[in-house]
């Protein structure tokens, strides 16, 4: 027989198994949103990774902001975005970087940019 709900369990959003691309990043209404739904590829580009920072970051700002949240509510809206952070911050010290200069991209890995 299949799984019953407890009358005081709650559902949990499932998780998607897509994982987060510039093109979904690109196609999405709400760019913060998109970025905490889905899970960060095995791996991620700088580009990707540096697109998410700023989405989680926006996502940090626009929640510490409202006051209709609960104190417990707010914290754990911001532990949710402070770990998808330092994922991302633990990710991008080894991501591929398309270096670029005026003609376009670079192959010298001596170029510190």
């Amino acid at each position: 027989m299949g799984s019953r709900q407890r009358p005081n369990e709650t559902r949990r959003p499932r998780r998607s198994k897509r994982e987060l691309t510039l093109e979904l990043l690109d196609e999405a209404p709400n760019g913060w949103e998109t970025t905490m739904v889905y899970p960060l590829p095995q791996n991620p580009s700088y580009e990707l990774l540096e697109a998410a920072r700023r989405n989680v970051l926006d996502f940090l700002d626009f929640n510490s902001g409202l006051s209709s949240m609960s104190k417990e509510e707010i914290a754990k809206t911001l532990r949710a975005g402070l770990e998808k952070l330092i994922e991302i911050a633990i990710l991008i010290q080894n991501a591929p970087r398309e270096k670029l200069n005026d003609m376009g991209p670079v192959d010298d890995p001596e170029i510190p940019f």
